[in-house]
């Protein structure tokens, strides 16, 4: 098998057209119209095509291409990636670039693959109704003919009752038009109809949310989403604050443990409601080491000070003996809104796992359903509960983080502050606890 042949098409098309400066190749996105017109679109494609080919299959950059992804995954800007990987400026490597096209030599790979006899004479069968009706209506909706989809997902409904794929497609529709209450109505009855997407389930969760839902109805939905996929991080993660908000602060720990990567931006609101979630539990020797990393992640004068406040209580209850856990005196300042909005930088400590913000735009993936075996969790071996100690009270001034998450990610596809935090955190705080809810 032969991997990186010459597109003849491709290179064509870089033959008889200027050449984008790869400073604008880089900053291409969906919304750019090198993306979507198609009189502009031929060469980013083709020059996009021919930058990958070079870096992956030239001698001179495939040694490092491994690192110039990495790099590129945890955040960090291309520019920035080629010059701490290569040594480069975007200007060099664009001039690499027109040589490598322009040369003599052009590499490929290849790859010695014994080929099944099911891969070169595959069995042909006609697709269900379903999946072909599916596809037919996919497709009018990925090419923006809203009229002809809707019409397709309800005839689908209507043929088949008893199944929640047409109702998917029907909230997706609805999400574009942004209906908030179209995409509850068709989501809860794709979730009624037996869903199998984990991802259908945790946009349902959001939708609740932003239709004002208290986080206590969404708890069973991003449960649901977790059993269907247990190693979904961002639904565990999303669970795991709705947990921290209705006071179950071991269950909202033991969510918060199954995130293994985290979004820069979001590191201070998670390391910090994880402290938080950990003092109300009395689990003292692991409070101090998340409080310490909300406050290496922390940006803004709000979260700095918010995560200091959370580390001085903690030091002072360690060190102070005659002084009662009543709370902290002095006047400090509980964090707003802002709290959890973090700045898109890229950290070069190795404490946190973090990623790239490469979420894209709401699509409900009808992704297989998981194996009955892999969603099975015994009883038994489930880690032993933790008693919330209710009656040691809590330092005043130290927030609840539920509602500082609310704002930045309890709605992760809206991207935009709460504006009304005190009505959407559904937090019951105890007496004398101070804080934003």
């Amino acid at each position: 098998m032969e991997i990186g042949a010459l597109i003849p098409g491709r290179f064509q098309v870089l033959q008889q057209n200027q050449w984008l400066p790869l400073e604008t190749l880089l900053a291409v996105d969906q919304n750019s119209p090198y993306y979507n017109e198609r009189d502009r679109a031929g060469v980013f494609y083709a020059e996009s095509w021919a930058l990958i080919h070079m870096l992956n299959l030239s001698k001179p950059y495939r040694p490092e291409y491994g690192k110039f992804v990495t790099a590129i995954v945890s955040g960090l800007p291309a520019a920035n990636a080629f010059w701490q990987v290569y040594a480069k400026t975007t200007a060099m490597v664009q001039k690499d670039l027109e040589q490598y096209l322009s040369g003599s030599s052009f590499y490929a790979m290849f790859f010695n693959i014994k080929v099944q006899k099911s891969d070169e004479e595959p069995d042909i069968e006609p697709a269900p109704p379903l999946e072909s009706g599916m596809v037919q209506a996919d497709l009018f909706a990925l090419t923006d003919k809203k009229e002809e989809a809707a019409e397709k997902y309800e005839s689908l409904a209507k043929q088949f009752p008893k199944k929640w794929e047409p109702e998917a497609g029907l909230a997706e529709l609805a999400l574009r038009a942004k209906s908030i209450e179209g995409a509850r109505r068709h989501l809860a009855r794709a979730a009624e109809l037996g869903a199998t997407t984990p991802r259908l389930y945790y946009e349902y969760a959001t939708i609740l949310h932003e239709a004002g839902e208290k986080d206590a109805a969404l708890v069973p939905v991003l449960k649901k989403a977790v059993e269907l996929d247990p190693d979904y991080e961002e639904a565990h993660r999303y669970l795991a604050f709705c947990l921290l908000a209705t006071e179950d602060y071991q269950d909202a720990v033991e969510h918060f443990s199954k995130a293994k990567k985290i979004k820069r931006e979001e590191a201070f609101a998670y390391y910090y409601a994880l402290a938080y979630a950990n003092y109300r539990l009395d689990q003292r020797d692991v409070i101090k080491k998340s409080a310490e990393a909300a406050r290496k992640f922390a940006r803004t004068p709000e979260q700095i000070a918010t995560a200091e406040e959370m580390l001085r209580a903690v030091s002072q209850e360690q060190t102070a003996t005659v002084v009662q856990r009543i709370g902290l005196a002095g006047d400090l300042t509980p964090p707003t809104e802002q709290t959890a909005l973090v700045p898109r930088t890229v950290s070069k400590e190795p404490a946190a796992c973090v990623q790239a913000d490469d979420e894209q735009g709401r699509r409900l993936a009808r992704r297989p359903e998981v194996p009955e075996d892999a969603r099975d969790k015994r009883e038994d071996q489930q880690p032993k509960r933790l008693v919330p100690n209710r009656s040691a009270g809590i330092p005043r001034n130290v927030a609840c983080p539920a509602a500082a998450y609310i704002c930045s990610g309890h709605a992760p596809t809206s991207g935009l502050p709460c504006q009304n935090r005190a009505s959407a955190c559904g937090h019951r705080p105890e007496a004398g606890v101070v804080g934003p809810c």
